[in-house]
């Protein structure tokens, strides 16, 4: 860990880039010999232990925690800023288990899902079509290209402000 870091790295984690364990779980699970613990890109129910600034803490019923971590944590971020203690969620394994005993886990799936369902409940609400995919889709594409476009002006008005405080 790097120093005054309580969290550990990625690469602090993991003995190699290549976990052995993970490939064995995956041969077991193959083979019908599996008898515990979790494989890459199982999806596992977790109860939220801890949330800080950097890191989610999941009691996965296996022998140690799960860890939502780095490039992770950052993917679902706006999600796990809604996170609490006790709550209950689903994530994927990324690593099975570290030199530490924890597995590494995603929550970018549930994130997605989560705000989905939220604008569909959205779309619903203010009468627009929440049961035509195809629609919505159409819909979240145009306001995203209009916010774009609209960030756009933004920047190039400041920046013409900048160039006329300049020449003043």
């Amino acid at each position: 860990m790097s120093k005054g870091s309580k969290i550990p790295k990625l690469t602090q984690l993991t003995q190699d880039n290549t976990s052995s364990s993970d490939l064995m779980g995956q041969l077991l699970v193959k083979t019908g010999q599996f008898r515990g613990g979790v494989v890459v890109g199982q999806k596992v129910e977790g109860k939220v232990v801890e949330v800080t600034g950097r890191m989610v803490i999941l009691d996965i019923g296996s022998k140690a925690e799960g860890l939502v971590v780095e490039d992770q944590f950052d993917e679902a971020r706006d999600f796990i800023k809604t996170l609490s203690a006790g709550d209950k969620v689903t994530a994927t394994v990324v690593v099975s288990e570290t030199m530490h005993g924890q597995a590494l886990l995603s929550l970018r799936d549930t994130a997605q899902e989560t705000g989905w369902v939220e604008l569909e409940n959205a779309f619903k609400e203010n009468g627009f079509p929440a049961d035509d995919n195809e629609k919505m889709v159409e819909i979240v594409t145009k306001f995203k290209s209009d916010v774009e476009a609209t960030n756009e002006i933004i920047e190039i008005v400041k920046s013409c402000e900048e160039e006329s405080t300049k020449t003043m």
